[in-house]
Order: C-alpha cells, then sequence, then structure tokens
C-alpha cells in the first residue's frame, strides 16, 4: 500500500478538529470549576451558611443551659424533701367494768423521702439536655472546622481547575498543529 499524504492530512485534520474541541470542553469546564471554587471563598454563601448553623447551635445550647441547671437544683430539693412519719403499736387490755381498751404503747418516728422517683426522673431530663447540649456543642465546633477548610478546599478545586484549564488549552494547540500538519500534506 502507498503512502498517501493526502489521506493522511485528511485524518489529521478530523483529529485536531476533535482535539480542539476537546481542549474547549476542558476549558470550559476549568472555568466552570473556578465558579465552583467561588462557593468556599470566606465569606461567601457556604461559609455564611456554616457560621449560622455554627451560630445557631451555640443560642440553641445557651437557652438550655439554665434550664439545665434548673431542672437538676429542681431534682436535688426534691430528693432532700423528708417527710416525717410515726408509727405505733398498741396493746389491747381488758378492763373489767370498761371492757377492752387499747393502748399505745410505744411510738416511733421518723421519716420518709416520697419524691426520690420523681427526683430520679427529673435529674434524667436534665441529663438529656446535658446530651443535647453537649451535641450541639460538637455540631458547632464542626461548623468552625469546616469553615477552617473552606479556603484549603477552594485552593484545591482552584489548583484542579488551573491543571484542566492548561490540559484545554494544551489540546486545543496541540489539535490546531495537527490541523496545521494535514493542510501541510494536502488534507482538506
Amino acid at each position: 500500500m502507498a503512502f498517501d499524504p493526502k489521506a493522511v492530512g485528511d485524518k489529521l485534520i478530523v483529529v485536531g478538529n476533535e482535539q480542539i474541541a476537546t481542549g474547549k470542553n476542558l476549558s470550559k469546564s476549568a472555568n466552570d470549576l473556578r465558579l465552583v471554587a467561588d462557593v468556599f471563598k470566606d465569606n461567601g454563601q457556604l461559609d455564611r451558611s456554616l457560621g449560622a448553623v455554627e451560630n445557631g447551635m451555640t443560642a440553641t445550647r445557651n437557652l438550655l443551659t439554665p434550664i439545665a441547671s434548673a431542672l437538676h437544683s429542681i431534682a436535688s430539693v426534691l430528693n432532700g424533701i423528708s417527710i416525717p412519719t410515726i408509727e405505733f403499736q398498741t396493746q389491747s387490755v381488758d378492763l373489767p367494768l370498761i371492757g377492752r381498751v387499747r393502748f399505745v404503747s410505744s411510738l416511733s418516728i421518723s421519716s420518709a423521702r416520697p419524691l426520690r422517683g420523681v427526683a430520679a426522673s427529673t435529674n434524667s431530663v436534665a441529663d438529656d439536655i446535658d446530651d443535647i447540649r453537649t451535641a450541639l456543642l460538637n455540631i458547632a465546633e464542626a461548623m468552625v472546622s469546616l469553615q477552617n477548610e473552606m479556603p484549603k478546599i477552594q485552593k484545591a478545586v482552584l489548583d484542579t481547575a488551573d491543571d484542566l484549564g492548561q490540559g484545554g488549552k494544551n489540546l486545543t494547540d496541540a489539535g490546531t498543529a495537527l490541523k496545521e500538519s494535514g493542510v501541510l500534506l494536502g488534507g482538506s
């Protein structure tokens, strides 16, 4: 089979056009990726949203603090309530002419704490609120950590966009060179 420079030139032009189109698509994708990177900029929409979540978690946690403290105090008071109790024993004596008479033979005074169950339940609710407060603190701290990582994420996205843009430009340049070579070989 003989070498046909025109056929080779035609193929180089086709491949060059495909590379130019792909290079342009890569450049467009790089620009789109730069727009995505804007989401991660300092004081951007995502940063402000994360800040709002952090502030909301902190505010809610702060609102729950006095409630938990009050419930712990109420539980302590309920647990400390003591009611005196009196127990007595009687003896029966049969007296002539009067009949059977009952006398108190011993008296015992003690105390009971009837609200211990209520105190335990109240304390359990207060502990649950404390657990919620801890979870809210963890969420708020996670929002701060994520906000601190945003500049790194933005830089990584921008670096990737730059690499993608450079790849698109290189592919377009290579496609142009292939087309020029194809024309030189007589392709159309």
